[in-house]
């Protein structure tokens, strides 16, 4: 009976109806498409992360380390984990190109040739090089060209953006150990690569933070896609809060629009009380109409947020939606009803308690 007169006076006042419904729909399409995003973004870089056939180490710095000795390699490649250790130079320089009209600040990496070799597959003379080709693009530069870093005069060779290690690493400026040992000294490496199997990354991670820390703190692993990851996870969960936040104002504005209901509709309410309807018929009736704008409400919103944020990371972000994230349309649909029904109680409550003779006069 009250599903009944509840959709009756839904279409009766269907402007009020349509208010109340966009107001949760939008509500819902904020606090779900965000999570969904995110979730799926974050899930594309634990894959990418899977496949990483490498370890990135690097000088704790929160303990005033900020660059590994010779003797610290040393103690990596006698331990023997039957894999590659790269160490790396870095130094930031003032780059000067197209004859010394333009200059930027970068940072440059050293590498014994040999290391260079296994990273780039290109071969890199003391007097040249690598740029990766994206940064190429970027200043205007193209292969051949020659730039200068202090005083040496060094000839480009084009990285090619599909070595992924490279990008991973950002290592998009690379010269060899001898030329950057000139140009920039020797404080020593700011970080040590390990190449080695996916399925022994674990165990060769572990021993080797193990190895180096031995009775100081001195060596941390480093993960550019984890600390991605996690600043994704929070950002969406931000803008989760942000969508809460416009679902919140949303439940404010049904309440408003219930509200407006219950003024509009006093002489009704009246008539209906007069002919014996109780408080409690009174305040479910409004109870199930604020209940099926809110159940329509979610489930469109859900539905939004679910097509918009496929589309969104299938076809412009280019990954793959993972099942779990549609927990956030959930969410959506259970918080967006939640508040629905909350913001009709007083409205509710206000109409049981109108008196039926003084409703009557109006």
């Amino acid at each position: 009976m009250y599903f009944e007169m509840a959709k009756r006076n839904l279409k009766r006042h269907k402007l009020m109806s349509f208010l109340a419904f966009m107001g949760i729909v939008i509500g819902v399409v904020s606090l779900s498409i965000f999570g969904i995003i995110g979730e799926s973004v974050k899930n594309g870089l634990n894959e990418q992360n899977g496949k990483i056939s490498y370890i990135e180490i690097i000088p704790n710095k929160k303990q005033g380390y900020f660059y590994f000795s010779e003797k610290d390699v040393k103690k990596l490649e006698i331990k023997k984990f039957n894999c590659e250790i790269i160490p790396i130079l870095s130094s930031d320089e003032v780059m000067k190109y197209n004859r010394g009209r333009n200059e930027t600040i970068i940072t440059v990496y050293g590498l014994n040739k040999i290391n260079m070799k296994k990273l780039t597959n290109k071969e890199i003379s003391d007097t040249s090089i690598g740029i990766n080709s994206y940064c190429l693009k970027n200043l205007g530069l193209k292969n051949g060209d020659y730039i200068k870093l202090k005083n040496s005069k060094l000839r480009i060779i084009k990285l090619k953006n599909n070595n992924n290690i490279l990008s991973n690493l950002g290592l998009d400026y690379i010269i060899s150990d001898n030329t950057f040992k000139q140009i920039c000294g020797n404080a020593g490496y700011s970080k040590i690569i390990i190449k080695t199997s996916k399925n022994s990354k674990s165990k060769i991670k572990n021993e080797s933070i193990k190895l180096l820390n031995n009775k100081e703190n001195k060596a941390v692993v480093y993960n550019s896609l984890t600390m991605l990851s996690s600043i994704i996870d929070k950002l969406s969960l931000f803008l989760s809060a942000i969508g809460g936040v416009s679902l919140i104002v949303a439940s404010v504005c049904i309440g408003n629009v219930m509200i407006m209901n219950v003024v509009e509709r006093t002489r009704e309410i009246g008539i209906m009380k007069s002919i014996g309807a109780s408080k409690k018929d009174i305040m479910m009736l409004f109870l199930y109409e604020a209940f099926i704008l809110g159940l329509i409400g979610c489930i469109i919103g859900t539905i939004v947020s679910y097509a918009t944020g496929y589309i969104i990371v299938k076809y412009i972000i280019g990954l793959d939606m993972p099942l779990f994230a549609l927990k956030y349309a959930v969410y959506g649909i259970s918080i967006g009803l939640l508040l629905t029904l909350i913001s009709a109680i007083y409205p509710a409550y206000k109409a049981s308690k109108l008196n039926p003779i003084g409703a009557l006069r109006k």
